[in-house]
């Protein structure tokens, strides 16, 4: 079929075109052809719209100046006991730990970490998490060993990257034997939604911006009384040793420990929404047939000008009602 035709008058080629057009554009939203290239387009947004945190959640990192302190990446739980109850004296509110406890270490740490979760039972949160075995490939349920759980509230540590590790997704929760375990971001903001798998957190937030403390200098009682006053505390790895870290367009590289907070600032805010690209789409469409029945250079200048409009304008409005859209394939159509 000719695309084409020399001298052709009744516009037959064009529908052909746009014919053509839908087709491919509708399947590249089908299949989701081009999430890498909506993550830099949603990443330029989000450089353009950034803004702090809001300060209500803290991050206590496990630097490299607490590795270097102990010497050891496998310290005692007497210290992780400390850091308990020096952040409730420093005035948290609740502790959530992005990590699993899944093995014991020293008697005398077992027991110290165990006192310090009975002391505080119901304000500190342990980390569960469901991971790939390498060996079969089958996902495998890590969760805290169960003479740490039974003294502690559980809470997923799970996230999904997006392809070529451009963004992140985080779940409300994820189901565990038939029990449904929140996400901390889900917990911190006390929005849960058992309908929907996960959610794009607001990447405009700059985790840069969030308050941060050693572990150390908590450990070492260097915090002022007050310093946490209200603040939920996420405790977890921020050394570049630990590998734990994913990268986010416009943030680069970040210590996953700072998408739990993010996340939980855009749940209190929102909770987002997800419309995916047909409504866009329909837009593009519109304005596409529009173009096709123009009838002079005006007319065709005024609807291209009204569609690059559209296409630039109206993302940047949605994201800040956190309404999460696909715009390639309108774009592109």
């Amino acid at each position: 079929m000719k695309l084409y035709r020399p001298g052709s008058t009744n516009g037959t080629t064009r529908l052909r075109i746009i014919l053509w057009a839908m087709f491919i554009t509708s399947l590249c939203g089908m299949v989701a052809f081009g999430e890498p290239a909506e993550d830099v387009w949603l990443g330029v947004r989000n450089v353009i719209r950034s803004r702090p945190a809001d300060g209500r959640i803290a991050i206590v990192g496990l630097d490299e100046a607490t590795f270097r302190y102990f010497g050891t990446e496998t310290f005692s739980q007497t210290k992780d006991a400390a850091l308990i109850d020096n952040l409730f004296k420093a005035g948290a509110q609740r502790v959530f730990f992005d990590r699993t406890y899944s093995n014991t270490t020293d008697t005398i740490g077992d027991q110290a970490f165990i006192a310090a979760l009975e002391r505080h039972r119901g304000r500190v949160f342990l980390g569960t998490i469901n991971m790939p075995d390498p060996s079969t490939g089958k996902q495998t349920l890590i969760m805290p060993h169960p003479s740490f759980a039974r003294h502690a509230q559980l809470a997923t540590l799970n996230g999904n990257i997006t392809p070529f590790q451009l963004s992140a997704k985080l779940p409300y929760q994820t189901n565990i034997d038939g029990v449904s375990i929140p996400s901390i971001s889900s917990e911190i903001s006390g929005v849960k939604n058992p309908n929907a798998a996960d959610y794009r957190p607001d990447w405009s937030i700059q985790m840069r911006s969030i308050p941060t403390f050693s572990f150390l200098d908590v450990v070492q009682g260097k915090l002022a009384r007050n310093a946490l006053a209200g603040k939920d505390v996420i405790v977890g790895p921020t050394s570049p040793r630990s590998h734990d870290y994913q990268r986010i367009v416009g943030q680069d590289w970040m210590p996953a420990v700072y998408f739990h907070a993010v996340g939980a600032q855009t749940l209190r805010e929102g909770p987002p929404a997800t419309m995916g690209w047909v409504p866009p789409y329909l837009v593009g469409l519109a304005l596409s047939f529009a173009m096709l029945i123009a009838t002079n250079r005006r007319q065709r200048l005024l609807t291209f000008g009204a569609g690059i409009g559209t296409i630039t304008i109206a993302p940047f409005i949605l994201d800040a009602l956190l309404i999460n859209g696909e715009y390639l394939p309108a774009t592109v159509l």
